[in-house]
């Protein structure tokens, strides 16, 4: 073998392990935002950034905070699955809160575990409606 064939079994080689370690690897990426602490923000209807609450099935993403109409009702959930930490998303056509990354599945009414690997549900804040205001705290 000489030494051009020995390279190119090198490239392909370590390509080939990149690709199969990549098969593992997954997009999303955990929450920065940890809502461990204390939460307290107000959103405004009147603001656009916040017009989808207006709508049953609408969210916003706010300060590490889904906030979800669900059925006429707004109601806020870390969006921190309690798994690894990654993002959740809402899924207005099946009523659940979901991680993409590993599968866990939540209620979108009171963020209860609807399935795992997840082993407990989303930690729910308060919503104080006040005319357009929605104030967000913790329990």
């Amino acid at each position: 073998m000489d030494r051009k064939e020995f390279l190119v079994m090198t490239l392909k080689g370590a390509a080939a392990a990149g690709a199969l370690y990549c098969l593992g690897c997954n997009n999303k990426s955990p929450n920065p935002v940890d809502t461990s602490g204390s939460v307290n923000f107000t959103l405004d209807l009147s603001d656009s950034a916040n017009a989808a609450l207006k709508t049953d099935g609408g969210y916003v993403y706010n300060s590490g905070v889904i906030v979800i109409n669900e059925a006429g009702v707004i109601r806020a959930f870390s969006q921190r699955c309690p798994h690894q930490g990654y993002t959740v998303e809402y899924s207005k056509s099946e009523g659940i809160i979901y991680c993409p990354a590993h599968g866990s599945t939540f209620n979108a009414v009171n963020g209860s575990l609807t399935g795992g690997p997840a082993t407990t549900g989303l930690t729910e804040f308060n919503v104080k409606v006040d005319g357009t205001k929605i104030t967000i705290t913790n329990k």
